[in-house]
């Protein structure tokens, strides 16, 4: 299985993206996750201060249970993984409820463990069929 250094993905690179970018790393055999880098504000949503946070220790444990799966997916396959997290909690103007877009891209440290994840966060309108489109082809990153 060959996925990306995480060092592929440098500050040059994900500049234009940061808002909506968040890097997260497993820790441990039994994985808990922790958040690396996360902007706060300036982009779709507004976040609590989550760098170097574990999830765990900032998301509700009744909401906790949905957010590991996508990233246990990624180290056991090494393929991308995706899902919509936060549905119904934005609104559009036209009244229109937004759901949030989860893209987990594993990456590597060390070249061989998947224990790193570029994660995308975006606001989209389920209904969208470009969205499907535009994830897909980000499913083989050329790196």
């Amino acid at each position: 299985m060959h996925v990306p250094l995480r060092s592929a993905f440098g500050p040059e690179l994900l500049k234009p993206w940061l808002p909506n970018i968040v890097i997260v790393e497993a820790i441990g055999a039994s994985p808990r996750f922790r958040v690396r880098l996360a902007r706060n504000g300036g982009g779709q949503l507004r976040r609590p201060r989550l760098t170097n946070r574990f999830l765990d220790e900032v998301i509700l444990p009744e909401q906790y249970q949905t957010i590991p799966a996508p990233y246990l997916r990624a180290m056991e396959t090494g393929e991308p993984a995706e899902d919509d997290i936060l549905a119904h909690q934005f609104v559009a103007p036209d009244g229109t409820s937004l759901s949030v877009r989860r893209l987990v891209m594993p990456c590597s440290g060390d070249g061989e463990t998947i224990d790193r994840f570029v994660v995308g966060l975006f606001l989209y309108r389920p209904e969208s069929p470009q969205l499907q489109t535009s994830t897909q082809a980000l499913h083989r990153p050329n790196c």
